[in-house]
């Protein structure tokens, strides 16, 4: 195991001591044995947000690059120099705090004297150049021609139906995977568009294992989905559950793998790749189309109750991680990642109406960094925002981060989501989740639908905002493989 840091040279900025830059794993090894590992890593990636022009900046001077098995064992192997200061990117500003917020602050370091003899490089300046981000109004439409196509034919209560899931209640969906925790809506099945089903994690598709089927063909879960209904009364425990001695049983046993802490612990992507691709079979044979893993918000505190559904406190190491699973999930074509809960969702306490205060330097370098490696390396197609809100704003409600961010910076082209129920009363809106750029409502109900219609006449939303939110929704559906399986086929009806 080789883990490289990098020691930033004390500039204006504050920096801690070493940041990861690169890691890689040897295969096993016989006593005795060795292998050559090649560490690489983008130069650009070290550069610090200056809050005060919004700005990644590469800041002048020495950049020690340290070898280790771990943080603590650091030691120095090269040093890479830079001559004048770098602007990698330029930026607008995101999520301004509500509040007065002291941030800590970090004395220069005294580095130790450098061993004699080692590499030097000068990197060039003219090898980089400025990303600068603008910002305008995204499509009213997806670019696609099947999208516009179906889009022509749906009136603005119509739309609503699909960027609102259609519950939980598997009874209600044309297809039917028992245990999922969403679908979209069935209604317009007969128009070509299949429902997708949505499945939770993190440690592997959660479903049901065992459900029946009765005369009529309702499917009832055998084992109770949740822990409540053991407590019951044996009437209603009777009513809500299936009878394997009755009727048909369907088996759906999924694999549970070891929580996102403990793979991360092993430093190997390829391993989260080969875990990755495990799901992917097992949510190509239920027909899950939406799986809402990886969790990657950051370890900020030990007493986080989601802990153990998170990779790191290293940004870098949870963003790596979650690439790779997410390349393994998302090796064919129709079967999505949902990278959650975006972002700050760093405490269970209180979680749906806390607002995480923090400044933009810290908020883009830490919490939101391994969710653009997601994006970014992984390809992430699924996004689901949080239940907290960020410097006083819900994030479902912040334009900042899903459009700005998200789709203008990263170049996200998939489905932002809800965490469930989210937009009930008292916590976010909605109308102003889908005018902020979040497509899917979940898990959905009549009373989100209202809302979205209301606001729509009452122009606190515009009909460009429900468009482009609902024509995502049905790009990703009509790239599905549950839509190419259930309706592109021979007599079946495509949009």
């Amino acid at each position: 195991m080789a883990q490289l840091y990098v020691s930033a040279p004390n500039g204006a900025l504050d920096k801690e001591y070493q940041s990861l830059a690169a890691f890689a794993k040897t295969e096993p090894l016989a006593p005795g044995a060795s292998q050559t590992l090649e560490l690489t890593f983008d130069f650009a990636a070290l550069a610090s947000f200056r809050e005060a022009d919004a700005a990644y900046v590469l800041e002048s001077g020495e950049y020690i690059l340290r070898l280790g098995s771990s943080s603590r064992s650091t030691v120095p192997v090269g040093v890479l120099r830079l001559e004048r200061e770098i602007v990698v990117s330029r930026h607008t500003h995101i999520c301004p705090l509500h509040l007065p917020l002291e941030e800590l602050h970090a004395r220069p370091y005294d580095f130790a004297p450098l061993p004699d003899g080692l590499p030097r490089l000068t990197i060039r300046p003219e090898a980089f150049e400025t990303a600068v981000y603008t910002y305008g109004n995204l499509p009213a439409c997806p670019d696609d021609e099947r999208v516009r196509r179906a889009m022509r034919r749906l009136t603005a209560e119509e739309m609503t139906d699909i960027v609102v899931g259609a519950g939980m209640s598997a009874g209600k969906n044309r297809f039917q995977l028992p245990g999922s925790v969403g679908n979209t809506t069935s209604r317009f099945w007969d128009r070509g568009l299949a429902n997708v089903a949505l499945c939770d994690g993190p440690a592997g598709l959660r479903i049901q294992r065992r459900s029946t089927v009765d005369r009529s063909g309702k499917i009832k879960p055998v084992d109770p989905p949740f822990a409540f209904m053991n407590d019951l009364p044996g009437l209603v425990r009777k009513a809500a559950l299936g009878n394997p001695e009755r009727d048909p049983v369907i088996y759906q046993y999924a694999t549970a793998f070891p929580v996102a802490t403990a793979l991360a612990q092993s430093w190997n992507t390829e391993l989260l790749c080969q875990v990755g691709k495990a799901v992917y079979r097992e949510m190509k044979e239920y027909g899950c189309t939406y799986w809402l893993a990886p969790g990657m918000n950051i370890h900020r505190n030990p007493l986080c109750g989601r802990n153990f559904e998170y990779y790191s406190e290293d940004p870098r190491l949870t963003g790596a991680m979650a690439a790779a699973l997410t390349r393994g999930v998302q090796q064919e074509e129709g079967y999505y990642v949902t990278i959650k809960h975006f972002a700050c969702n760093n405490q269970e306490e209180n979680r749906t109406a806390v607002s995480s205060n923090v400044g933009e330097r810290a908020l883009r370098e830490i919490y939101l960094r391994g969710f653009e490696e997601a994006v970014r390396a992984g390809g992430a197609k699924g996004v689901m925002t949080s239940y907290n809100r960020i410097n006083g704003v819900y994030t479902p409600n912040s334009h900042d981060l899903c459009t700005k961010v998200l789709r203008q910076e990263w170049g996200f082209g998939g489905v932002v989501m809800t965490d469930w129920n989210s937009t009930m009363g008292g916590r976010a809106s909605s109308a102003a989740a889908l005018r902020a750029g979040n497509d899917l409502i979940m898990p959905g109900g009549s009373g989100y639908k209202r809302e979205i219609l209301q606001a729509l006449r009452a122009n606190l939303i515009d009909e460009a905002d429900l468009r482009r939110c609902c024509g995502n929704v049905i790009r990703a559906i009509l790239d599905s493989a549950v839509q190419k399986n259930c309706i592109d086929t021979p007599g079946g009806e495509t949009p």
